[in-house]
């Protein structure tokens, strides 16, 4: 009997480390799309702007970029780029 009931707390501990590991991972995901380094990577000309054919490099960043300019200049800058990251994936009202 002891054992069936070390088996099942085990097995029940493995399933809340790995649920949450999940849970992680997702929020980590989401965080990526506005990361000051992967503004870097998006700015291939490192003009402190990314212009809708850099954005086409990622295709959240690219199919939100309308959105995310907030100005409509055609480009977002690093500030515009903070909002997309500060709201984990959708830009702030």
């Amino acid at each position: 009997m002891k054992y069936v009931a070390s088996t099942v707390a085990i097995s029940a501990f493995v399933t809340s480390l790995l649920l949450g590991g999940a849970g992680i991972a997702v929020a980590g995901d989401m965080k990526m799309h506005g990361d000051k380094d992967h503004f870097t990577r998006l700015d291939t000309n490192m003009d402190g702007k990314i212009s809708q054919e850099e954005a086409n490099a990622d295709s959240t960043v690219s199919g939100q970029f309308s959105t995310l300019d907030q100005n409509q200049d055609s480009q977002v800058d690093q500030a515009e780029f903070a909002r997309f990251e500060i709201t984990e994936g959708e830009p702030a009202e």
